[in-house]
């Protein structure tokens, strides 16, 4: 009797450490844009010098002791402090793991929106936005 107590305390032990350490590194999906809304993170968007490529560079800082799957959505706009400068876009989805309490800096995937301003310059800063261009929709369908 007190053989087989034990190993169900040992194997009820077992199953409760497994489930709580699977449950907290399972990283939660969740937009960029939402992250920043609700606070999760931090992010401070600035350009690379280039209008294509890898060209937005991304200073991440997770504020929970959750961790994160972000996923920056096809059509995420940044918009440079200097209105002369570019406004780019991402053309696919991409994403960016985040560990808990962590800070990152990714490099992120976008091109040139407009053919009328200059490239932006190395170091300065983008807000983020989303699109609101259907014929841009449209593009990233035909795309994939």
């Amino acid at each position: 009797m007190k053989k087989s107590l034990h190993f169900f305390v040992f194997l009820f032990s077992g199953i409760g450490l497994i489930a709580s350490f699977t449950s907290s590194t399972n990283e939660i999906k969740i937009s960029l844009n939402e992250a920043l809304q609700k606070g999760y993170i931090q992010c401070k968007s600035s350009s690379t010098g280039s209008f294509n490529g890898q060209c937005v560079k991304l200073q991440l800082e997770n504020n929970t002791i959750r961790p994160f799957q972000l996923f920056i959505p096809a059509g995420t706009l940044f918009h440079p402090s200097d209105q002369g400068e570019q406004t780019l876009i991402t053309v696919e989805q991409q994403f960016i793991s985040l560990a808990p309490s962590s800070n990152k800096i990714e490099n992120i995937h976008a091109y040139c929106s407009e053919h009328s301003d200059k490239c932006p310059s190395s170091g300065s800063y983008f807000s983020i936005g989303t699109n609101k261009n259907p014929k841009f929709d449209s593009l990233f369908v035909f795309l994939k």
